[in-house]
């Protein structure tokens, strides 16, 4: 669920006391600073402080019933029903609503290349992505991370990851980076981002590859991307 269903369902208990609100959600937690994932990966906040509320908390203050980990799977309108599963446990079962609001926000976007190539390869996008990157750089200490775009967060992330001890490596499709921000502001940022990163801009990847020779002796596989640039 977004930020903004959370939000719809405190707007409609304080218009409402009595009607029944009921939220679905895929994840363990339900309120959490996305923009905090980067600096929970280097360390520098813990987990309880990203999250914002329980959902004991929000339950007991806006008399919601709330499940967690728990996935839609179909809709049946004609029912007035969802038929979900509790992940955990593999047990499904239907709830009724009156009125249905689908507030799944954004998706990740995966690319092709990237597909069926091993545990090394990051969607940062929820804080359990967040919670299986930093498992990783704890067990098996990278030295060299790669950003595909180049967003607020993956700055951010950036940041983090250098402070780690991390070489980091960001390919930007377009001409210059957060390309969504005022091209004056995405130059002042890109001159404070290169003093801790390796910036290429005008990528595109090619090929991307498992390549274990590339370690040099160590026991792990390693990704080696082909890109070009254009001119």
């Amino acid at each position: 669920m977004s930020h903004g269903g959370l939000t719809l369902a405190k707007y409609l208990r304080k218009r409402d006391k009595n009607i029944e609100i009921i939220i679905v959600e895929k994840q363990e937690y339900i309120s959490y600073s996305q923009c905090a994932m980067p600096y929970y990966i280097s360390g520098e906040v813990s987990e309880e402080d990203i999250v914002f509320n329980s959902a004991e908390d929000l339950k007991e203050k806006y008399s919601l019933d709330i499940y967690l980990k728990t996935e839609v799977i179909e809709i049946h309108s004609q029912k007035n029903q969802i038929q979900v599963v509790e992940t955990s446990k593999g047990t499904m079962f239907n709830i009724s609503y009156d009125y249905l609001v689908l507030s799944v926000g954004s998706i990740a976007k995966r690319l092709k290349e990237f597909e069926n190539l091993g545990d090394n390869i990051f969607v940062h996008k929820n804080l359990r992505n967040a919670k299986r990157l930093k498992r990783f750089i704890e067990r098996n200490e990278p030295r060299n991370v790669l950003i595909v775009g180049s967003g607020a967060i993956s700055l951010e992330l950036s940041e983090n990851l250098n402070k780690l001890g991390i070489d980091v490596y960001i390919l930007e499709k377009e001409d210059i980076l957060i390309p969504r921000f005022d091209k004056d502001i995405s130059l002042e940022v890109e001159n404070i981002v290169s003093e801790f990163v390796t910036v290429v801009k005008n990528a595109n990847i090619l090929k991307v590859k498992e390549d274990s020779e590339l370690y040099r002796g160590r026991n792990r596989d390693i990704l080696e991307v082909e890109y070009s640039i254009r001119k």
